[in-house]
């Protein structure tokens, strides 16, 4: 069986009174949900659009364990 997600955000800018109020005069099926899928590193919400993984790293994973060990 497969799982769908679908996912509802209300306005930050909302006081908690707003958004309840919101729900009770709602109803279910009125709600403007979004399916969401995950992006490629399994991320499901605040999917971000960047190209970070293209960017040479400052400094690989072995020197930045070696600098723990070293304490230096």
């Amino acid at each position: 069986m497969k799982t769908e997600i679908f996912y509802f955000t209300l306005q930050n800018e909302q006081t908690k009174e707003e958004k309840l109020a919101g729900f009770e005069r709602s109803r279910f099926e009125e709600i403007p949900f979004d399916h969401i899928m995950p992006d490629q590193k399994a991320n499901w919400i605040n999917l971000i659009n960047n190209d970070f993984d293209g960017f040479l790293p400052l400094i690989n994973k072995l020197m930045q364990l070696c600098r723990t060990i070293c304490n230096c």
